[in-house]
């Protein structure tokens, strides 16, 4: 009797989808890998929109940061500066030098039949009012020790000096409007304005604020300016430009004291 050998035991394979262990269900996923990539690209998209709305650090202005000026402390700095860059500016205009670059700023020129600026407005007041101013500036400033500890602008001496100049250019050009409106009006270099006192008073606050507002323009387009600053420097200023206008007056430099 033949016996056939009975062929070996073969265990069915689970499918891939059913856990091998008996008894436990198939892990569940959540997220098909299909749909993943769709969450990953809205993930990316809304860290997009909150890059975009994230604040932003507003830069520095002018280099100051968030130091807040003081505005008694920058007044009181223009006036003394000024006040010595006028010293120097009345000695040139009293040494017989400065009439050698007695020359017109109009060079001559007319409008109207009436010269642009007048013989007055010349190239000597520039000479040595932008670098005394300059000088003052930055010598003042150094006196300070810490100018920003004072409530002042933080910048260094050379700064103080370059701010300086520009402030003299300002104070400078500033009385030029002034000079071609008083030529257009027949008012000569040194006259006072016809028409009765209001006139004359009209002119004289003119003629002491003309310089003061370039000045004080100048500074404020190159550092931040308080508004008390303005306020002190366009009161306090003109009493200081009329003592160097009677000082140059005796000293016979100029034709009247106002």
């Amino acid at each position: 009797m033949a016996l056939h050998a009975a062929a070996p035991l073969r265990f069915a394979r689970a499918a891939p989808h059913v856990s091998v262990r008996a008894g436990l269900p198939p892990r569940a996923r959540t997220v098909r890998t299909g749909a993943r990539g769709g969450l990953v690209d809205v993930d990316a998209r809304v860290t997009a929109r909150r890059r975009r709305g994230a604040a932003v650090s507003e830069p520095r202005r002018n280099g100051m940061g968030s130091l807040t000026m003081n505005g008694l402390a920058c007044a009181g700095f223009l006036l003394v500066a000024f006040v010595l860059a006028g010293f120097a500016q009345t000695a040139w205009f009293a040494s017989p030098l400065s009439r050698r670059f007695a020359r017109p700023l109009d060079g001559g020129l007319t409008v109207r039949g009436r010269r642009l600026l007048g013989d007055n407005k010349t190239l000597r007041g520039f000479l040595v009012m932008v670098p005394a101013t300059a000088a003052s500036f930055a010598f003042v400033s150094s006196a300070r020790g810490c100018p920003a500890c004072a409530g002042l602008w933080p910048l260094s001496p050379g700064e103080y000096a370059v701010l300086g100049a520009w402030a003299a250019f300002g104070f400078m050009l500033g009385e030029l409007p002034n000079s071609f409106v008083k030529r257009q009006l027949d008012i000569g270099p040194g006259d006072a304005a016809g028409g009765g006192s209001s006139a004359r008073l009209l002119q004289l606050a003119i003629d002491r604020l003309d310089s003061g507002i370039g000045m004080m323009t100048a500074i404020a387009v190159a550092v931040p300016t308080p508004p008390l600053t303005w306020l002190l420097v366009l009161t306090i200023g003109p009493a200081f430009h009329w003592g160097f206008s009677a000082l140059m007056f005796h000293l016979g430099i100029k034709p009247r004291a106002a």
